[in-house]
């Protein structure tokens, strides 16, 4: 059994924020392109 994996990126950066589950903390994530 083979398959072949494909990666990909995200074009432009996304960011969001928001309040963290566990600690209430408030949290900022950014994805940029690799």
């Amino acid at each position: 059994m083979s398959s072949t994996v494909f990666q990909k990126t995200v074009k432009n950066a996304i960011g969001c924020s928001g309040v963290g589950l566990h600690t209430g903390a408030q949290v900022t994530m950014l994805i940029c392109p690799a």
